[in-house]
């Protein structure tokens, strides 16, 4: 197995592990906490508009952008989420059916 391959089956495991434990939530994602990810969007919303523009969440995990926009009222024209791992981007498609998301590195 190429190195590349390995590496991606590692981080895919590695996360998996995660979202075992923790489910659909922020420390899956390996972050500190919801407020330090809402933190980094609330950042991102200051230095972009994304209202009616296309969105392309690379490495989206469970679509929280997604989530935390539409909170915020700040939905995007069209997003669309990529993760390298099959089973987060199989459950974006189950919480937002309506939203495209792709399996990709």
């Amino acid at each position: 197995m190429n190195d590349f391959k390995k590496t991606n089956l590692e981080i895919i495991d590695r996360y998996n592990k995660r979202f075992k434990i923790y489910g659909d939530d922020p420390l899956s994602l390996n972050w500190k906490d919801q407020k330090a990810q809402h933190e980094r969007f609330s950042n991102f919303l200051k230095l972009a508009n994304v209202e009616n523009k296309n969105i392309l969440d690379v490495g989206c995990g469970f679509a929280d952008l997604y989530a935390y926009l539409r909170n915020k009222n700040k939905l995007p024209k069209k997003y669309t989420g990529i993760d390298i791992n099959p089973d987060f981007i199989n459950h974006c498609k189950k919480k937002f059916p309506s939203l495209q998301f792709h399996v990709g590195n």
